[in-house]
């Protein structure tokens, strides 16, 4: 009784162990997401001029209205 007891609390931290380094995994791979997104936003912005966002959008035109 005294090892199936013993062994079951074993295989409970190890469940334990095993999710909680699966969910840092996971934060982990979401930060670094998040950083590769933000970095390419600021990559594409830098390289488009705001002109070029002016033209798509037109205001001025009398077309739109």
């Amino acid at each position: 009784m005294n090892k199936t007891v013993k062994a079951k609390f074993k295989l409970k931290i190890n469940l334990k162990l095993v999710l909680n380094m699966n969910n840092s995994i996971i934060r982990n791979e979401k930060k670094i997401c998040w950083k590769a997104l933000t970095v390419l936003a600021i990559i594409i912005f830098s390289i488009l001029p705001i002109s070029s966002f002016n033209s798509f959008i037109d205001f001025d035109s009398e077309e739109n209205l």
